[in-house]
């Protein structure tokens, strides 16, 4: 969750003209040339090759104007070298965005559309080979939830279809929450946090019905347990354990039965990805991201975890209030007919 792209890519914006004729002093150009020690940096490119080129990156509440294409485009440019001479040189991947942007008339309109959204960053030697499609869902129009396709060649084989889903699922609190498509309140939003649990499950459960593995990772708004949230977890209003309970029972166990990575590979180390800023580092926090993965992905024929955690630093959480997390799959069919994966070091799968 990067809590609003735009201290990434406000250098790449194109300014007024006018601004160009009002001289600097020279505080400014110092902020602007030497930032202090303790300084985040706001540097989308830098993030992607500091955690070695993964082939997704996945964006949450990016707060991008549907109509805003300027800022679109600049995220384009901020995830890509600036010199392509160099790239060449350096053998550095490019990357493609895509983004789902909030176009509901009634529960997405403050800040001028500039609320939730997310982005998908896609390395394109991974895309070229083995992205079918990137789509949205017609049941959400928040700029939730985005599915990416991806079929790995390997013949005779259901098992190679993944379906990769960058979620940023709702936050449950009593605003109200109103019908798309007449304005009328219909519920709160605890509703239709549930609502949209109810419809990724569905949504899910159909895929994995035609064979295809599944991925669900981005900021589901749930800490699952007393490991998941210090000092304690959150059981008040009563409606946040509701959705808890909700949360659990269609996406584990009973439900879809998929698998909590990190806890896979953790057991029962404390980790977390909210740390709100007004609070001191460490003293109030949650683990309300999560990658979870179909257990095929997990240690099944063609597909093993390999890592799991969470970049835990205040570097890592940069200017946002969570802090970024992975997972390394490993694509490895045990009958030695894996095709074409060397052409873009897809194995491992890094998605972060």
């Amino acid at each position: 969750n990067i809590n609003g792209i735009q201290p990434y890519i406000q250098r790449y914006i194109q300014k007024p003209i006018n601004s160009f004729f009002h001289p600097k002093s020279n505080e400014s150009r110092d902020r602007e040339t030497k930032p202090g020690i303790n300084t985040p940096t706001a540097d989308l490119r830098a993030f992607l090759g500091r955690h070695g080129w993964p082939q997704m990156l996945f964006l949450n509440e990016v707060k991008i104007a549907p109509s805003d294409t300027q800022a679109q485009r600049a995220v384009h440019t901020a995830i890509n070298p600036q010199n392509p001479k160099h790239r060449l040189a350096a053998n550095e991947p490019t990357y493609t965005a895509h983004f789902n942007l909030p176009t509901d008339p009634y529960n997405a309109t403050g800040f001028g559309r500039r609320v939730h959204g997310i982005a998908s960053l896609i390395r394109d030697d991974f895309a070229a080979s083995f992205v079918q499609r990137v789509r949205n869902v017609d049941w959400d129009a928040e700029g939730r939830i985005q599915v990416i396709e991806a079929h790995f060649p390997i013949p005779s084989s259901s098992s190679s279809k993944v379906a990769i889903f960058n979620v940023y699922l709702v936050n449950g609190t009593s605003y109200a929450y109103k019908s798309p498509k007449t304005g009328a309140v219909i519920g709160t939003r605890h509703d239709r946090k549930r609502e949209v649990h109810r419809l990724l499950q569905q949504e899910c459960r159909a895929m994995m019905r035609e064979g295809w593995e599944v991925v669900i990772a981005g900021d589901v708004n749930v800490a699952r347990s007393e490991l998941d949230g210090w000092p304690r977890l959150r059981v008040w209003p009563e409606e946040h354990v509701l959705n808890r309970q909700d949360f659990e029972r269609r996406f584990f166990d009973e439900g879809l039965g998929l698998v909590d990575s990190f806890r896979w590979m953790h057991d029962a180390r404390r980790g977390y990805t909210y740390y709100p800023r007004s609070r001191e580092w460490g003293s109030s926090c949650d683990r309300v991201d999560l990658i979870m993965l179909s257990r095929g992905l997990v240690n099944g024929e063609l597909w093993t975890l390999k890592k799991a955690d969470i970049f835990e630093t205040p570097q890592e959480r940069g200017l946002s209030d969570h802090v970024p997390l992975f997972v390394e799959l490993d694509l490895h069919a045990k009958n030695n007919k894996l095709q074409n994966i060397s052409k873009c070091h897809a194995v491992p799968l890094k998605i972060v």
